[in-house]
């Protein structure tokens, strides 16, 4: 073998040079910062939504009661009726409750919990259901944000869930 064949051989077993890893490194370190974020986003979101998911089964007690009475229960007449107003709490949810008004609207309160394992952005915020009445029947039940009487703070918008928005 002539030297210069040599060369050429040593030249083509050489792997990435400095500039190339420094690009890579670069590009990787780029999409974690954009990745990141909205991953966390993400999380919290999937964690408002075990509020909904909550919610369910006292929407349909409510849906119930105003269709046979025309009217949207007091806790009293509730707790007479056998009715429970209140779902249990859940991994990320501290309460999901219900209230009327003395203009009877209806509203599904949900309360997340404080501290781990609850994302940052969502920490003791609340949210609230509304019931939308026609005819003597609950049309729909949107969301919005917003703290009600729960106590916790507004919580914000890009977090709830995507049937919310």
């Amino acid at each position: 073998m002539k030297k210069h064949e040599m060369m050429k051989t040593k030249r083509s077993q050489g792997g990435f040079t400095l500039i190339e890893l420094m690009i890579v490194v670069a590009i990787v370190g780029i999409l974690a910062a954009i990745a990141i974020p909205r991953y966390q986003d993400y999380v919290a979101r999937s964690q408002v939504s075990e509020g909904l998911s909550l919610a369910s089964g006292l929407k349909a007690t409510m849906s119930e009661i105003y269709t046979s009475t025309g009217a949207f229960p007091t806790s009293a007449s509730a707790a007479a009726a056998g009715y429970n107003l209140a779902a249990d709490a859940g991994r990320y949810v501290s309460t999901v409750t219900f209230e009327s008004t003395a203009d009877d609207e209806g509203f599904i309160e949900v309360l997340m919990q404080s501290g781990a394992p609850v994302a940052e952005g969502v920490q003791n915020a609340a949210f609230r259901l509304s019931a939308e009445a026609s005819g003597g029947n609950i049309t729909g039940w949107p969301c919005e944000a917003n703290a009600g009487s729960t106590g916790g703070d507004v919580i914000e918008g890009k977090y709830l869930p995507s049937s919310c928005q």
